[in-house]
């Protein structure tokens, strides 16, 4: 009973409060299933997600966003107002509630549901002006609150452009007229600064044409004032449509080049779309495949102008029994018009994104009709059937339009549930199943997508060759079925050298060890796609993987011109600099980045490197701590400061850092041997022990885990136990390290001397104990043994044999004489000499 009672009050002021907040509620109710969305794939990702300057929030980031094309289109207020959201998030610390869902994503669609509610208001206050029939101002906007073809653009995150550019569009007509009846130079400031706001939004070109509707149907002629002000407003979306024409050119000739056949066949199949879908909104989908020839005779341009001159005759109808006919047709028609394919913006023939801002002009009309309804029947009936039939009427519209919006909202959850609906709707669209598939593929069914793959190639055969064989190939791959995988990936380059297929295949090489075949792939890729950032970085990897850190260089520098931001790439410079010993040229790198994105913890952990090996310890010491403040778990910065704290001689707070990590990761094995290693440095045996012991305990099938047990048995003369720990390890792994350092210590021991210097000797071949962690660990083995007997004598030896080896030659002349003294037998003399001389 509350609407009809609102629409025949005498306009108290309470009651036009209520008024708004009902219909700015209705609308929160139309959008309130879309807060368990998350981002879909496109531009929610590329232009929100991972968009460096709108999900790092920060005033130099807001103001750089008015300062570059967003892809296509200059939109920087739309992205700032989403930069705000993950402002938020971060400062309320809201969390990730699954693994596919980023953290606080309900809460960029809680902020597109207001500004739908807004815009709902919005419309009942134009109407209001225009018409100053309550009753049609208020069914138009709760119309507009609720209709389905508006949920794409609310439930859609990077929907937020269309909302906000028609928040500023509606305000902006509301303030110029409010100015022109009641005057304020402020108001007709905030009107500027309103269409530079929706410009920068969204570009609406009709929003000079959308400004003279209010005095063109009040039969008013503005003063002199007013026409300045409009043309000021010309100017201002004259500058800003050109911006975005010149950002756009590339996409404006692909939508030319798109559309085959008559344009204006296509445009009469958009309207009659767009008017059958106004009044009967069903078969709504995220996105509606545009035919690629259109002809005067195909059904659906019959169709569609069947509906259009349905449409026109109820408009005329409208027109005769109230002026609101023509005010609302000419709004559409003014707002719609940039998106027709008439002039074709992008190859799309329609998008329930697009009727947005022009279904307020139709929906006028509806409303219109509505009242006009109510009085004929009022005067053919009765004042008392008339409200119910209302009230009925209007309950029945209400429910069934907020069930069809609910149920569209759906469609926006994930990207499977998007291309799934797409499906269903355009089954026979080519190519639809192969996209179905690949959303299939990203869900982790890929027995779905390689059945979807190969149903599209039976259909359609040659034309989706390309993109089915590499859907079919990653899925095979996916299921281990490593060489149908390759075969299928050779049959989409086949059928066409697409930059993509030799990725998916570089991938393949890549995942099985083939990095010479993945390197040649990769590069093929690169020729082709030479602006896709992510296969560059995977070719960049590879050659690092194999040495080849110029041509990695390469890459990432290509990488970084097209997105100075790539962060894969900026910590791949650095990486290859700190292997070079760069130091200093990696830390400005690394510095840079934080500036950014101070949370990157890899980046802080590896500025305290730089900072250490430039002796600048304390400034390391510093970032490591931040580093742990922002991720304790962080084994590389925990084990990176506990080596400064053993450096400056505090072995006590190394060992106290250590020790509260590994009660938490007692098998991370870095800081778990540098522990160790503190734990011997004092003499402290058993504790080494103990914490290798709780490590096995932990992970008893660790075969690292065992080779250190036999290891640490060794040096705590736990002879038994050593050779008991060696079998285990031999088992699984008879070449493991550590086990292989306590190998050659008990073939000392059993005067085994002949294996104890084989034993040693591959060690130092294959290089293990250059590595400084085991040329330690060796080193502690070897002086657990005895002090007396012959087997002291190859101790010196097998330290003389390591020293040497690993350059530490001083040390290596020092062994040498120890042997020598504990030894008179001319033999063995010549025999380290020789070692010496090698």
């Amino acid at each position: 009973m509350l609407i009809p009672r609102l629409l025949q009050s005498d306009n108290p002021k309470r009651t036009i409060l209520i008024t708004y907040v009902l219909v700015f509620a209705t609308a929160f109710l139309m959008g309130a299933p879309t807060l368990k969305g998350t981002f879909l794939s496109g531009d929610d990702i590329q232009l929100v997600r991972d968009h460096v300057y709108v999900n790092h929030p920060s005033l130099d980031h807001a103001c750089k966003l008015f300062t570059i094309v967003h892809r296509d289109l200059y939109q920087p207020v739309a992205l700032l107002s989403l930069s705000i959201d993950f402002a938020i998030v971060k400062a309320l610390g809201l969390q990730s509630p699954s693994a596919d869902m980023p953290p606080g994503a309900w809460l960029f669609h809680l902020t597109n549901v207001i500004l739908h509610g807004i815009n709902a208001v919005l419309v009942l206050a134009l109407s209001r002006r225009l018409f100053g029939q309550r009753p049609v101002a208020v069914i138009a906007a709760l119309l507009f609150a609720l209709h389905p073809l508006g949920m794409e653009t609310v439930a859609w995150v990077n929907g937020r452009m269309m909302l906000l550019s028609t928040v500023f569009l509606l305000l902006s007509v509301v303030l110029l007229d409010t100015w022109r009846t009641d005057g304020g130079w402020w108001r007709v400031l905030l009107f500027l600064v309103a269409v530079a706001l929706c410009m920068m939004s969204k570009v609406r070109i009709c929003l000079p044409a959308l400004l003279l509707i209010v005095p063109v149907y009040k039969g008013i002629m503005p003063h002199r004032r007013w026409w300045l002000a409009w043309s000021a407003a010309v100017v201002i979306v004259f500058v800003f449509g050109w911006i975005n024409f010149q950002a756009s050119s590339g996409m404006l000739d692909s939508g030319s080049e798109a559309f085959q056949g008559s344009r204006v066949a296509r445009t009469v199949i958009a309207l009659g779309w767009y008017c059958q879908h106004f009044i009967y909104p069903a078969g709504l989908a995220p996105f509606h495949p545009a035919p690629e020839i259109v002809n005067w005779s195909d059904s659906a341009v019959i169709k569609g102008l069947l509906i259009t001159a349905i449409a026109i005759g109820i408009v005329i109808f409208s027109i005769k029994k109230t002026r609101i006919g023509w005010v609302g047709l000419l709004w559409f028609l003014a707002a719609v018009a940039v998106t027709l394919p008439l002039i074709p913006s992008r190859n799309l023939l329609v998008a329930e994104r697009y009727s947005y801002l022009p279904s307020i002009g139709f929906l006028w009309i509806i409303a219109a009709l509505f009242v006009f309804a109510g009085k004929f029947m009022r005067k053919v009936k009765s004042e008392s059937f008339a409200r119910v039939a209302g009230i009925f009427a209007g309950s029945a519209l209400f429910i069934g339009m907020l069930a069809v919006s609910w149920q569209t909202s759906v469609y926006y959850n994930s990207d499977l549930n998007r291309i799934s609906r797409v499906a269903s709707v355009y089954p026979e669209s080519p190519a639809i199943g192969t996209r179905l598939g690949w959303a299939l593929f990203r869900a982790e069914d890929y027995s779905g997508a390689i059945e979807r793959g190969f149903a599209d190639l039976k259909r359609y055969g040659d034309k989706v060759a390309v993109d089915a064989y590499q859907l079919i190939g990653a899925a095979q791959f996916r299921l281990g079925k490593i060489s149908e995988a390759e075969e299928s990936l050779k049959k989409a380059i086949a059928a066409d050298s697409e930059g993509m297929a030799y990725s998916r295949l570089g991938s393949i090489y890549a995942e099985t060890g083939e990095k010479q075949k993945a390197i040649a792939a990769y590069e093929k890729f690169a020729e082709l796609l030479p602006n896709q950032n992510p296969g560059l970085i995977k070719l960049a990897e590879l050659y690092r993987d194999v040495g080849r850190n110029s041509d990695a260089t390469r890459i990432y520098e290509q990488v970084l011109k097209n997105n100075s931001f790539d962060v894969h790439a900026i910590m791949g410079l650095a990486t290859i600099e700190i292997a070079e010993n760069k130091h200093q040229q990696a830390l400005e790198r690394l510095l840079a980045l934080l500036e950014w994105m101070p949370e990157n913890v890899p980046a802080r952990v590896n500025v305290g490197l730089c900072l250490g090996a430039l002796g600048k310890t304390e400034a390391a010491i510093n970032q490591y701590q931040q580093a742990l403040n922002l991720n304790p778990q962080t084994s590389l910065a925990v084990t990176n400061l506990a080596g400064l704290y053993i450096k400056k001689g505090d072995r006590q707070k190394a060992g106290e850092l250590l020790a509260v990590y590994l009660g938490k990761n007692p098998d991370d094995l870095g800081p778990l041997d540098l522990a160790c290693r503190n734990l011997l440095a004092v003499g402290n045996v058993r504790g080494a022990a103990t914490l290798i012991i709780k490590a096995v305990e932990y992970a008893p099938k660790s075969t690292a885990l065992r080779g250190r047990y036999a290891w640490i048995a060794c040096v705590g003369q736990r002879w038994h136990l050593a050779k008991q720990q060696l079998d285990m390890v031999a088992a699984t792994d008879e070449n493991e390290t550590w086990s292989r350092i306590a190998a050659s210590v008990i073939a000392l021991r059993e005067e085994r001397f002949t294996d104890a210097i084989s034993i040693t000797s591959d060690l130092l071949t294959q290089h293990k104990l250059d590595d400084v962690t085991l040329f330690e660990a060796f080193a502690a083995a070897l002086e657990a043994q005895d002090t007396t007997g012959e087997p002291t004598c190859w101790v010196y030896y097998l330290m003389a044999m390591a020293c040497k080896e690993t350059g530490r030659m001083d040390a290596a002349n020092l062994a040498v004489q120890a042997f020598k003294s504990c030894t008179s037998k001319p033999e063995l003399h010549a025999k380290i000499d020789e070692l010496l001389d090698k």
